[in-house]
């Protein structure tokens, strides 16, 4: 998930708008990513069910904030 928030600081610090929500858009790609790990994780049994749809709610959460804002700087 380091992924996530690292395009979303990095888009911050990018200089315009446009840049910014690229930057975003990758977060969102990369939420897809990690969220097909969660997949794998819970396949092997690495770790408790339970942990994991914690850690999906998390991941949708986050997913949906940057989502909203991707659509507030479109406007």
């Amino acid at each position: 998930m380091s992924n996530i928030v690292l395009n979303i600081a990095e888009g911050a610090g990018a200089g315009s708008d446009m840049e910014f929500k690229r930057f975003l858009r990758m977060s969102l790609r990369s939420s897809y990513e990690v969220n097909s790990i969660f997949d794998i994780i819970k396949e092997l049994a690495l770790l408790e069910t339970e942990k994991i749809e914690d850690l999906r709610k998390n991941l949708d959460e986050i997913s949906a904030m940057t989502s909203g804002l991707i659509k507030s700087l479109n406007k």
